[in-house]
């Protein structure tokens, strides 16, 4: 990411660190989500079974400083676990609908590199409310690295949080709640960069038009996406200067 100017607020999110034994149970519960379809069924019969019971609890939200960035930053008090994410995500969103004052939040994760400018002229073309827009990456609901929502619609998301279902994955849950309460899909781009040696083949003007770049890259070498967000931060530099040289 960039310097994002005072139209801007980034808050940085995230949960009780959790242990290595819970790591492997964590990685197991989603190996068992993508074996075949009749695994991902019986998965979801368990969660909803076990996870309905927290359906209205919100974990509390506090102050925190692990990161010591400049921007807001707090801790959920909640299992850091994709099963838990619902209720991670809910307490931030009943905090910033009660802390902040703003239009639309973007939530977005770690794999993500966002252009500030780019990200500002993507908001200004959203002229409708409730709003729920991002890239769709399948079906019928906005990807979780990229999914905008204006204050009625996380309005909406935190007070009917009991369609909010514990049993799917937190992106495809909040599709189907926004379909539920009849709120339309509004589409923005996303560019995907699979591996940092890719980027050379992204062209400029990819580059320039667009404010969202997912980056996860995950290979024998472990995580990679931070060679590819200097990169595209490069090119981003260089392309500003050629057009606007002063």
């Amino acid at each position: 990411m960039n310097d994002h100017g005072p139209e801007i607020r980034v808050i940085h999110y995230y949960g009780i660190p959790v242990g290595s034994l819970l790591q492997k149970i964590g990685s197991y519960h989603e190996k068992i989500r993508w074996t075949n379809r009749w695994t991902n069924l019986m998965l979801r019969i368990i969660d909803h079974s076990f996870l309905s019971v927290f359906l209205f609890w919100i974990p509390r939200v506090e102050k925190s400083c692990h990161l010591g960035l400049n921007d807001d930053e707090y801790q959920c008090r909640v299992l850091d676990m994709l099963p838990m994410l619902r209720w991670k995500q809910l307490a931030i969103y009943k905090y910033v609908l009660e802390n902040y004052d703003f239009e639309y939040i973007l939530d977005t994760n770690e794999s993500s590199y966002i252009d500030y400018k780019n990200l500002l002229s993507e908001v200004a073309k959203f002229n409708q409310s409730p709003l729920y827009a991002g890239n769709v990456p399948a079906g019928n609901f906005i990807s979780g690295a990229n999914r905008f929502l204006d204050r009625r619609a996380l309005e909406i998301l935190v007070k009917r949080k009991m369609y909010w279902n514990p049993a799917y994955l937190e992106d495809v849950a909040i599709g189907r709640l926004m379909s539920r309460f009849k709120i339309p899909i509004v589409t923005t781009k996303s560019v995907s960069i699979l591996r940092p040696e890719d980027l050379e083949q992204v062209s400029n003007s990819t580059i320039i038009n667009n404010y969202h770049f997912r980056a996860k890259c995950v290979d024998s070498n472990g995580r990679r996406d931070h060679v590819t967000m200097i990169g595209l931060q490069k090119r981003f530099q260089l392309l500003r200067e050629e057009n606007d040289p002063l």
